[in-house]
């Protein structure tokens, strides 16, 4: 396969790794610098050499803001400093003098996912991550779907619920209101308004816990999560027509309780479902995947 770095830029972490033959040799971690984009670019090239100084070694970037494929431009990321268009593709090949390819983070993720984790072999592949937000990827005949514009696949902006709660992009009822893990702890707080266990700022992980032990609130929590999620996938698999659904991000830890009622869901409602063969399954690749996926990317392109 080759030997490549992969670099996942979040809002919080920089992720690095040096992918040789399959397999990670090194990993670099360091945070997200809270200022201007100047020294955004400065930590990507500081993770970049601290992984390798061979100069022709090709780079693979993930970073979390939509992203337009053909011009390389960011556009006004969520959570890292800047506003507008940047060129951060030609930025960073000035910068690093090597081969560079850069995508969106849920597209680097899902790409590793098919090369590496658990889509590996999949004709058609939908990757969905379940974080802060809920991002997304599409692998089909060996190659990402981008799209016309180089934004495809921002699953977590189908409209679930057209009633629901107001989503950052400004419609209502998104999936990423409804089945992220931020969704999940507001669901929580909503339904602990009345009783239950009043929980101080529950993590995720924690409403989690509460649900194994048997919580009612956080076992409807769970539930209401897992029905927005059941819907998003099934109108995306009657979309696709995958034959493998990659679910990543934090909340895919409780991949055991939600399945239950994403299951449900689809059963109810996937189009043709006796002449389809989907599976549905928790990613493995885990928080270092998307550094792991742009590394794939880096040596594919």
């Amino acid at each position: 396969m080759g030997v490549s770095i992969g670099i996942d830029v979040g809002g919080t972490y920089i992720k690095g790794v040096l992918l040789k033959n399959e397999e990670v040799e090194k990993k670099v971690s360091i945070p997200s610098p809270k200022g201007e984009i100047n020294a955004l670019i400065d930590s990507i090239i500081e993770v970049a050499s601290a992984l390798s100084q061979k100069e022709r070694l090709p780079v693979g970037v993930g970073i979390a803001s939509p992203y337009l494929y053909d011009s390389g431009e960011m556009v006004t990321p969520p959570n890292l400093p800047f506003n507008g268009r940047l060129p951060i593709r030609d930025l960073l090949q000035e910068r690093l003098g090597r081969p560079i390819v850069v995508d969106n983070d849920a597209n680097v993720a899902a790409f590793g996912e098919w090369r590496l984790g658990a889509g590996r072999g999949s004709r058609v592949m939908l990757c969905l991550t379940l974080g802060t937000g809920v991002g997304g990827g599409v692998v089909a005949n060996g190659g990402l779907f981008r799209g016309a514009h180089g934004m495809a696949a921002e699953f977590g902006h189908i409209t679930v619920d057209p009633a629901g709660p107001l989503c950052g992009c400004g419609n209502r009822g998104c999936l990423e209101t409804m089945a992220s893990a931020t969704a999940l702890k507001r669901i929580y707080c909503q339904l602990i308004e009345g009783g239950g266990r009043l929980a101080e700022n529950p993590t995720p992980e924690e409403i989690f816990n509460m649900a194994k032990e048997g919580d009612p609130f956080a076992e409807k929590a769970f539930e209401t999560v897992g029905e927005s999620l059941g819907i998003g996938i099934t109108s995306l698999v009657n979309s696709f027509d995958p034959d493998t659904v990659v679910i990543g991000g934090g909340l895919s830890n409780a991949w055991s309780v939600l399945w239950p009622t994403v299951r449900s869901e689809m059963e109810k409602r996937l189009l043709a479902q006796k002449y389809r063969e989907v599976e549905i399954n928790p990613a493995k690749l885990g928080s270092w995947g998307g550094a792991v996926g742009a590394a794939c990317l880096a040596l594919e392109s």
